[in-house]
């Protein structure tokens, strides 16, 4: 099955075992954004509650035991986002499993809608956390309700969608993604020795910003740079996780002079 269409899952942290209740799913749904969805609903059996959200059927379920620690443990040590992770998920004892089952819409439209739906659930079991896709984003229920709130096709939360993991590889930091492959495009990988990790991650952001919005479009050979004199090269090659590839690395240590890049130039 194509990525950008199979199934979007999300798993819920929960302190008690809690069904969400649908009409304040609906009413949450309606305060983050207007007339914008239809939500219709089955009763629930043994747990588990079908939704018809905009013609788009979405499963929760409700799961009387923790999430078992081997798949969000190791994701608390240094987060980037929320480092009281693993204090606040170990008092968890239940959990909902929510998800957007296939169809063949536009990977970003389908990510925004389930993206506003798994919110308004957090929202009305008041949940701890949420691990997102099959890579497992593990972040905060505050921070997956805010940014969901500021989500756009313009302005995409990819920090919900997307992991960026820093590595180091032969003596150089570097920042990675998983989760690309859900948009159809490839993993991202850039680097740099002398730029701060915020930078970096910045820099990352934006290009993986740009390939979910337009495709595949950055070619091995091409340039990006955050300058009309920056001109650094891009590379199709293998990762420097162990990992299929090929990814895009980009080593912004690699250019410094040179014309518009493609990337920014459009």
């Amino acid at each position: 099955m194509d990525k950008q269409n199979s199934p979007l899952m999300a798993m819920m942290f929960l302190r008690e075992p809690v069904e969400p209740d649908p009409k304040a799913v609906a009413a949450r749904l309606r305060a983050r954004s207007s007339c914008r969805y239809e939500l219709r609903w089955d009763e629930a059996a043994d747990g588990t509650r079908f939704y018809s959200l905009n013609g788009r059927q979405v499963v929760v379920a409700l799961m009387r035991a923790p999430i078992p620690p081997g798949d969000w443990e190791e994701g608390c040590a240094n987060h980037r986002y929320w480092p009281q992770a693993a204090k606040v998920l170990r008092q968890h004892r239940a959990h909902l499993i929510i998800s957007l089952m296939w169809d063949q819409d536009d990977p970003i439209d389908r990510h925004l809608l389930f993206t506003d739906f798994v919110a308004a659930v957090s929202e009305a079991v008041d949940g701890l956390g949420i691990l997102w896709g099959r890579h497992g984003a593990l972040r905060s229920a505050e921070l997956f309700r805010e940014l969901a709130s500021k989500a756009s096709e313009d302005s995409l939360p990819l920090p919900l969608w997307v992991d960026f993991e820093p590595v180091r590889h032969e003596g150089k930091f570097f920042m990675v993604t998983t989760g690309l492959d859900a948009f159809g495009v490839m993993e991202v990988e850039v680097g740099s020795a002398r730029l701060k990790p915020d930078e970096l991650f910045d820099r990352l952001l934006c290009v993986a910003h740009y390939l979910c919005t337009h495709g595949p479009v950055l070619k091995d050979g091409d340039t990006v740079g955050g300058s009309a004199r920056e001109r650094i090269p891009v590379r199709h090659t293998d990762s420097v996780l162990d990992r299929p590839g090929p990814v895009i690395r980009i080593d912004f240590d690699a250019g410094r002079r040179g014309l518009l890049s493609r990337l920014f130039g459009r």
